[in-house]
C-alpha cells in the first residue's frame, strides 16, 4: 500500500511539474529593442566657368547651381564661340548615394546653331555621404553656326542620384 501511495504521489508530482513547464513554455515572451536613424541624403552642386572664348565683347558664359539643379547661361556667341563648364556635386548628407547622374536640357531659347557635349571627369562611383567624395563633369557648349547670328540661352542642367 505504501508502495502504491509513493507511486500515486510521484504521479501527481510529476504530472503538476510537466503542466507547470507548459504552462511556462506556453506564456514565454521575447522583447526585441530596435533603434534607427534616417539619416539625409541630398546633393550640392556648384558650377563655374573653366574655359571660353567669347568673339564679341557682349558676350558671356555664367552659371548657378541652386541644389541639384543648374543653370548655364549663355549670351551672344557667334559661330566659333564656346563656353565650357564644371560642375562638382558632393553629397553633404550622412547617408551615401549611387550616382549622380547628369542630364542636360536641350537649347530652348535662340539656340538654333548651339552644340551641347557633357562628359565626365572623375570618378562617377558612388558618393561618399558628409562630402567624402566629389563628381566632377564638364558641359561644352559651342555656337557652330554659319552665319554671323549671335545665339543666347539658359541650358538647365538637372543632375539626380539616388540613396545607397
Amino acid at each position: 500500500m505504501r508502495k502504491n501511495l509513493s507511486l500515486g504521489a510521484i504521479a501527481v508530482i510529476s504530472a503538476v511539474a510537466l503542466a507547470g513547464v507548459g504552462f511556462a513554455a506556453y506564456t514565454a515572451t521575447a522583447t526585441v529593442t530596435v533603434n534607427a536613424n534616417a539619416g539625409s541624403f541630398y546633393l550640392v552642386n556648384t558650377a563655374a566657368l573653366r574655359t571660353s572664348s567669347l568673339t564679341s565683347a557682349s558676350a558671356s558664359c555664367t552659371a548657378s547651381a541652386p541644389g541639384s539643379s543648374v543653370s548655364l547661361t549663355l549670351d551672344n556667341l557667334l559661330p566659333g564661340d564656346f563656353c565650357n563648364y564644371t560642375v562638382t556635386t558632393t553629397d553633404p548628407g550622412t547617408v551615401g548615394g549611387s550616382g549622380p547622374y547628369g542630364v542636360v536640357g536641350a537649347c530652348s531659347g535662340g539656340c538654333s546653331q548651339i552644340s551641347i557635349y557633357a562628359a565626365w571627369l572623375s570618378p562617377y562611383g558612388a558618393l561618399a555621404p558628409l562630402s567624402g567624395s566629389s563628381d566632377t563633369f564638364y558641359v561644352l557648349v559651342t555656337d557652330t553656326g554659319s552665319g554671323a547670328v549671335a545665339e543666347s540661352d539658359v541650358i538647365p542642367l538637372t543632375i539626380t542620384a539616388s540613396p545607397a
